[in-house]
């Protein structure tokens, strides 16, 4: 259980440096900024399969990779966000 716990820790914590290190990463996060996110997600479903989470929170965030245009219209619902 020790050894689950410290591994989790380790990965998420490593996960984080990754995605919030510009030289490193070259994806930028977004956080969507309406109410039902759901409702989104239905309707974007084709485009966003594969580069989004739902936060325990209930926050919907976007991965988008730098050299990826196909988003840019839907980004106006969002605003670019940093893991904790």
């Amino acid at each position: 259980e020790y050894f689950r716990i410290i591994t989790k820790n380790k990965f998420r914590e490593n996960f984080i440096n990754f995605f919030n290190d510009k030289e490193k990463s070259d994806f930028h996060l977004y956080l969507y900024q309406k109410e039902n996110p759901e409702e989104f997600v239905e309707s974007n479903f084709r485009l966003i399969n594969g580069k989004c989470i739902k936060t325990k929170d209930e926050k919907l965030i976007l991965a988008v990779h730098k050299s990826d245009n196909s988003m840019t219209d839907l980004l106006i619902d969002f605003e670019q966000y940093n893991l904790e």
